[in-house]
């Protein structure tokens, strides 16, 4: 029951509050109003915000509601969904660091989730006993606690934001134990605000109090204190202190704290009174003006502030609206007036924001407000029949501004009026049949105050002048060719020359009056003389700074009088001509500061004359003008034209050639800017102001203020359907997964600019499917049918009202699946079952094949394996030639060492023998002689000859017997040799050999043998051939660089061996040519040489290599450095 006392009372409070009086000033300002009709749930708004990404909240009577600035979603209670708003109710809402909005209502308090818009209600349990009802605030310290408070009990705890777990600690006993007096269980206001610096600030019953949070240490909760501020007497301006018993507790009650651009705090008191607080000092200050009476303030429910783009300070109120200038000079009261249609729709203001674009919304009793800075400022006159120095009537034809600052406004049918800009009253004047000085006709078509300050005025077919003096008029009577009276010949249009003649376009033609003759001379259109006016019609007559004088007609052509000639040049509309005036009726001709000439046609847009060329460039709906048929043309301090069109008014930007559009959203009473056909009026004051008339009033404009508006709005999906279904909480998500037959789906978007949103602009593309950017205008959504599988990104940007775009475009990825027999899987199992296929076909195929084809390949067989076996025998016969070959080079090298080492025995031999037969000569001389001691002399000599020849004749023999040991081919078996000797033998055999063939061929060659050597088990004939190949390749190198043109050179080989360990070791190094990089891991292939063609074979080092590697279990190897040396190391076995 106490339950529902409090909440009866807080619904009557906030009912009758709008019956109570205004309490300041009240201004007029004029509000934009949404109620139901407009789609908001209730109109009873009890408070307002804006989240993160730019929609706008409302909490009503009857749920929580979602603005995009078209369309409110609605969340309702459902008694049979828990995931719904607990209560309609909703009074409070708050969004944290993590997109969350917590909710505040009569009953449960609540969290909303915009991802899968759902609510968690935070019901009172066993394992949640200190939940409570009605929140009345939340906010989040630094530390990312959730604060809340509220109840019927004035509680103020902490929330567990993963668990909804309310705290068992009630922070709101601390504060009241700055009043000295004990908590007590009751409905009071606390509330919470978090100011720039991001530090937590409550309001109390008992006065202003900070929060102060001291960190423990790692995973250990802070310490919370706070530090109290209260205000002392009425009549004093600082703080008071503790447990100050004359403090005044109904002022220290306080409803609402905000901090402003300039880092002002403003404390709102119970009382009414408004206070500046300094945070460092605890100072209060109450603020005071002339005007300012006590703010009315709500006992359960925060007052709140809002700061507008100007520094305006606005506060809410149950008696209204408050705003205290950004100056403070004033504050003013905004109240409902019931014959303002603009006015506040109710007194009773529970909340306000500034959205991030400097809208000021304001919930009330009786539907949202909305008060919109970047509305343009046009100001309409129009006719009021309660009004009688209101306009005549609405169908404006003529505007003139005098050199007194008077306004002189030709209506259709109700006379001349003239407009006191200071006062906004109109005077009238009107025909008076009884008056002959009053306007002969009502319709007045033309007004013109020429250099001297005369007033004249055309009224359909007279032209008057307007005595000031005497408030009456003299008429002038005027002179038309090919007509008897000038009935029905109505005057248009009227313009002074620099010569002081008034030119009148009229509906026969063109006149020129003299003011100071009264004579008219008539320029009429005249079929039978093509060569003067094209048309009856001369609708405006303008002349330009060289002195031309053009005529717009109503159709045919544009007229150019060469006032010197008198000669007419006409420019027509041709289809087939490039550069020709857009259309033939030109209704406005303007020339702006820069001696630009345009002409506003009827039906073709707004032209340019070139002067060199003679030619038009027109600029048309296509080109963003608001319509095509131009009635009146202006321009402003910054060169931009105003035109006045068929649908609006249109700024033209003569740099970026950039129309900006405006019509009855930003202002406007009407979109049409003429009267009947082609009659309108515009002039630009002396001031700058610009003057348009049309068929619905008078509007004017400082082009200043019609600025545009810059705010940059973020662009976000709204809804996503599937099958024209809306899938919730889907328009939140980066990403969505469909299946592939879900492949029909449509994306709204929005940009949240708040103003003016039908003219929010936008563009999209689905990338993979629009190859370009699809440009909708103010159409917000995109439809997709028959989409294949794969992944896409739909992206979109949107502009505000005045064309200012988010480049920055959002994104969504939407992922379609395909079906299960187009996925991976089923991809690799339809490979699979390819693959078998054409195995099995393949086998079936080969056996076939096979089976045919045996019985041709049997028969060919034989005949192959002749072919084969003859070429195998080819083969071998060639390989067996190529080694036998190498093995002749080789036999023929060692016969040439052979021949070359008996041969020196054998010249001993004969030698010896040759002086032995001499000797045996003289021995038998001797004897005959009977010389006996001399022929024992000679028998000595001979005998010492014999010897030698033995000796020699041993020699060779000796030779022979080792080559033909060293040559037996029946034994390849190792045997023990004594490898020194081999070595020795083979290389002077080799350097013989080599002398054997180059008679001019020498070189030093040493071997150093190492005794340790001793006996080797090798085939002594394998090794022979071995050593004899590297020998020759030694020295055939030193000999090739010998031959060589350079420094002085001594060819040298030198071959070492020497034991190490179970193994021998032979080296053969020369100091020849080397061998290049390129081509050292060659040497050992076979049929690779180095030597010209028909030197060698290229076997002779493979040979080699395979005898000591696989012939000998032993190690080839090479070292070279080309140009420097080769050494050849072979590496043999010991046992």
């Amino acid at each position: 029951m106490k339950y529902l006392f409090y909440l009866v009372h807080l619904s009557f409070f906030l009912w009758v509050s709008y019956r109570l009086p205004a309490t300041a000033q009240n201004q007029r300002v004029n509000f934009e109003h949404l109620t139901i009709e407009d789609g908001l749930s209730h109109n009873f708004v009890m408070y307002v915000m804006q989240d993160r990404k730019g929609f706008l909240w409302f909490g009503t009577g009857s749920g929580m509601d979602k603005y995009d600035g078209y369309r409110f979603t609605n969340y309702k209670f459902d008694p049979q969904d828990s995931t719904t708003v607990p209560k309609n109710q909703v009074f409070k809402m708050w969004e944290d660091s993590e997109g969350m909005i917590w909710i505040g209502s009569s009953e449960v308090t609540s969290r909303f989730d915009p991802r899968t818009e759902t609510f968690t209600r935070l019901e009172k349990s066993a394992d949640n006993p200190y939940a409570f009802k009605f929140a009345q605030s939340f906010n989040e310290d630094a530390e990312g606690n959730i604060w809340v408070t509220g109840s019927f009990e004035g509680e103020i705890r902490q929330i567990d934001r993963k668990t909804g777990r309310f705290s068992a600690t009630n922070y709101a006993e601390m504060l009241a134990s700055v009043s000295g007096n004990d908590y007590k269980r009751q409905a009071v206001l606390h509330f919470i605000y978090k100011d720039r610096k991001g530090v937590l600030w409550f309001g109390s019953p008992n006065g202003l109090h900070r929060l102060t949070l001291t960190p423990q240490g790692k995973n250990k909760p802070s310490t919370v204190s706070f530090t109290h501020f209260r205000l002392a007497p009425e009549d004093s301006a600082t703080s008071g202190q503790k447990n100050n018993p004359t403090v005044n507790e109904v002022g220290n009650n306080i409803t609402g704290i905000y901090e402003d651009s300039k880092g002002v705090f403003w404390v709102l008191s119970r009382n009414g009174k408004l206070y500046t607080f300094q945070p460092k000092t605890g100072k209060f200050t109450q603020f005071q003006t002339d005007n300012f009476t006590p703010i009315k303030t709500y006992s359960l429910l925060p007052n709140c502030f809002a700061e507008d783009l100007e520094g305006n300070l606005w506060i809410s109120s149950y008696n209204g609206l408050y705003k205290l200038n950004s100056d403070l000079s004033q504050i003013t009261s905004f109240l409902n007036d019931s014959i303002d249609p603009g006015s506040l729709t109710h007194n009773n203001v529970p909340a306000l924001i500034v959205d991030n674009s400097g809208i000021l919304w304001i919930a009330t009793q009786n539907g949202v407000n909305k008060l919109d800075p970047h509305i343009k400022r046009f100001e309409v006159y129009a006719h009021n029949p309660q009004d009688p120095h209101s306009l005549s009537n609405n169908n404006i034809s003529a505007i003139c501004e005098d050199k007194q600052g008077l306004v002189w406004v030709g209506t259709l049918k109700a006379g001349l009026n003239v407009l006191n800009k200071s006062t906004g009253q109109f005077t009238h004047y009107q025909n008076n049949s009884a008056d002959d000085k009053s306007l002969r006709s009502d319709e007045v078509g033309a007004i013109l105050e020429d250099r001297n300050g005369n007033l004249w005025v055309g009224n359909y077919t007279t032209l008057s002048l307007f005595n000031r003096a005497t408030n009456d008029f003299t008429h002038f009577t005027l002179n038309h060719l090919f007509l008897e009276d000038n009935d029905g010949t109505s005057i248009f249009s009227m313009y002074e020359a620099r010569d002081g003649l008034l030119w009148l376009g009229t509906n026969n033609g063109m006149l020129s009056f003299d003011p100071k003759t009264g004579k008219t001379v008539s320029y009429p259109y005249d079929p039978d003389r093509p060569e003067r006016m094209t048309d009856w019609w001369a609708l405006t007559i303008l002349e330009d700074s060289r002195g031309n004088l053009w005529i717009g007609a109503g159709s045919q052509a544009l007229n150019r009088l060469d006032r010197k000639t008198g000669a007419f040049t006409h420019y027509s509309y041709d289809y087939h001509k490039r550069g020709s005036i857009s259309s033939n009726t030109v209704q406005s001709i303007y020339e702006d500061t820069k001696g630009n000439l345009w002409f506003g046609t009827g039906e073709g847009g707004l032209c340019l004359f070139d002067y060199v060329t003679e030619t038009f460039t027109a600029y048309t709906e296509k080109h963003g003008l608001s319509g095509n048929s131009v009635f009146s043309i202006l321009d402003d301090s910054e060169g931009n034209l105003w035109l006045g069109t068929n649908n609006g008014l249109s700024k033209f930007s003569t740099i970026t050639k950039i129309f900006t559009n405006y019509d009855a959203s930003d202002g406007l009473k009407s979109k049409m800017f003429n009267t009947l056909y082609t009659e309108a009026a515009a002039f630009k004051g002396k001031d700058g102001i610009l003057y348009f008339g049309g068929n619905n009033g008078l509007t004017v404009f400082n082009p200043v203020t019609i600025d545009a508006n810059t705010f940059v709005p973020p662009v976000v999906i709204t809804q996503f359907s599937l099958f024209d279904k809306p899938l919730a909480g889907k328009h939140q998500a980066k990403e969505i997964e469909l299946a592939y037959d879900e492949n029909f789906f449509s994306v709204e978007f929005a940009a949240l600019n708040f103003t003016n949103t039908n003219k929010n602009q936008y563009a999209y593309q689905l990338e993979g499917v629009d190859k370009d950017w699809v440009y909708t205008g103010s159409r917000r959504f995109a439809s997709y049918t028959d989409i294949g599988p794969g992944n896409y990104t739909f992206r979109v940007r949107g502009s505000n009202n005045d064309g200012i775009w988010n480049e920055q475009a959002t994104t969504l990825t939407i992922i379609i699946h395909p079906p299960w027999w187009r996925t991976t899987w089923a991809y690799g199992f339809y490979f699979l079952c390819f693959l078998a296929v054409v195995f099995a076909v393949d086998r079936y195929q080969r056996h076939r094949l096979i089976a045919k084809e045996r019985e041709k390949a049997q028969e060919k067989e034989l005949a192959q394996a002749k072919e084969i076996e003859k070429a195998y025998y080819e083969l071998k016969r060639t390989q067996t030639q190529l080694i036998q070959s190498e093995k002749m080079a080789s036999l023929g090298e060692l016969t040439a060492g052979i021949a070359h080492e008996i041969q020196n025995p054998l010249n001993f031999v004969n030698n010896f023998s040759e002086v032995s037969t001499e000797l045996i000569q003289e021995l038998k001389e001797e004897i005959s002689h009977d010389h006996k001691q001399d022929a024992l002399a000679l028998a000595d000599d001979l005998t010492q000859n014999l010897s030698k020849i033995q000796h020699h004749g041993k020699r060779a023999d000796s030779i022979v017997k080792g080559m033909l040991q060293h040559s037996r081919v029946t034994s390849r078996e190792k045997q023990l040799i004594d490898l020194n000797a081999l070595v020795d033998e083979y290389l002077r055999l080799a350097y013989h050999g080599l002398r054997a063939k180059e008679k001019d061929f020498n070189a030093e060659f040493r071997f150093d043998a190492d005794p340790a050597v001793g006996s080797v088990s090798v085939v002594p004939q394998e090794i022979g051939r071995v050593l004899l190949n590297l020998f020759n390749n030694a020295f055939y190198a030193v000999n090739q660089k010998k031959q060589q043109p350079n420094e002085p050179y001594q060819p040298q080989v030198i071959v070492t061996t020497k034991k190490l360990g179970d193994k021998v070791e032979i080296r053969v190094k020369d100091n020849g040519t080397g061998i290049p990089v390129g081509i050292r891991q060659k040497i050992f292939q076979p049929f690779f040489t180095t030597k010209p063609t028909g030197e060698g074979t290229g076997l002779g080092l493979s040979l080699s290599y395979d005898i000591i590697t696989k012939g000998h279990g032993g190690k080839l190897n090479v070292e070279s450095v080309e140009g420097e040396f080769t050494e050849m190391i072979i590496e043999l076995p010991k046992d």
